[in-house]
């Protein structure tokens, strides 16, 4: 019994090290660099497949919520769970021609749908707090830094310095383009499109900068997201889609990292949607 709980342990501390070292580099095993336009390429073509699914499922049904829409086991669970006060996520494994998951050779695309019940509150208080990028910082642990840089009308452009944590720490300078549209007076979304991500080295020193691509970790590329808000009896439904990219693990440590690397996402969604809640409630 000794002999093979000691096993285990040193199975476990194996992986664990093994995770660690892919986080921090890959050990070398690869660089990152900026997506090559092969990878590019596949990124605009996925979100472009993404988007003609999405029409066409949402064109099919007076149902708002995508979650929602089909009643099969799945969207019963999702209904039930948000009903419940519950955070509702899955994960999205995109097809072409009905058959073949969508992948982008090189790179890993993560892509979680996830949404949750705001008690108490209106559409229009809603999206006045979504609006309001510069208090995000005292609300949510991932956000270092964010204020709008312009605005016109519906649409912004916003700036956002982001901190995710898992063994290592890493930050980001990131902006995005945010167009925010009114469908009805119970129904909103928004769209959210990265238009720059870099690595900060020595994030909060005054030796801080920007790292180029072909320096950088290549953890995150890419980052969008579909947010789309339904006012109900009792309050609000807040349904976020986001997918971003990252560089593809190095060949043979899938099996250990591949599972460590697609939760940061998740997490980092369920978080999201849960200090959403509790943000707007308290407000």
């Amino acid at each position: 019994m000794s002999r093979a709980r000691d096993c285990g342990h040193w199975r476990l501390l194996g992986a664990a090290l093994a995770v660690f070292v892919a986080l921090t580099g890959f050990a070398g095993i690869a660089e990152a660099q900026e997506p090559p336009p092969e990878v590019r390429e596949g990124w605009n073509a996925y979100i472009a497949e993404n988007d003609r699914q999405v029409a066409a499922t949402r064109a099919a049904s007076d149902v708002f919520l995508a979650q929602f829409i089909y009643d099969n086991e799945d969207a019963l669970r999702c209904r039930a769970e948000v009903k419940a006060g519950e955070v509702c996520i899955q994960k999205i494994v995109l097809v072409r021609n009905g058959r073949y998951p969508f992948e982008i050779e090189d790179a890993l695309v993560h892509h979680w749908i996830g949404s949750i019940f705001v008690p108490g509150v209106t559409l229009d208080e809603t999206l006045t707090f979504i609006k309001s990028y510069s208090g995000y910082p005292q609300y949510f642990e991932e956000v270092v830094d964010a204020r709008v840089l312009e605005e016109d009308g519906e649409r912004l452009h916003t700036f956002m310095k982001l901190k995710r944590t898992k063994i290592i720490t890493v930050q980001y300078n990131t902006e995005h383009d945010v167009t925010f549209v009114r469908h009805s007076p119970t129904r909103a979304s928004s769209r959210s499109v990265s238009t720059k991500i870099r690595e900060l080295d020595g994030a909060g020193t005054p030796q801080e900068r920007e790292m180029e691509f072909g320096d950088d970790q290549g953890f995150l590329w890419r980052l969008d997201a579909n947010w789309y808000y339904e006012e109900v009896d009792g309050g609000v439904i807040l349904e976020a889609e986001v997918i971003s990219l990252s560089r593809a693990i190095p060949f043979g440590l899938g099996w250990v990292v591949g599972p460590f690397v697609d939760s940061i996402p998740r997490e980092s969604l369920e978080a999201t949607l849960t200090t959403l809640r509790d943000a707007i409630s308290q407000r």
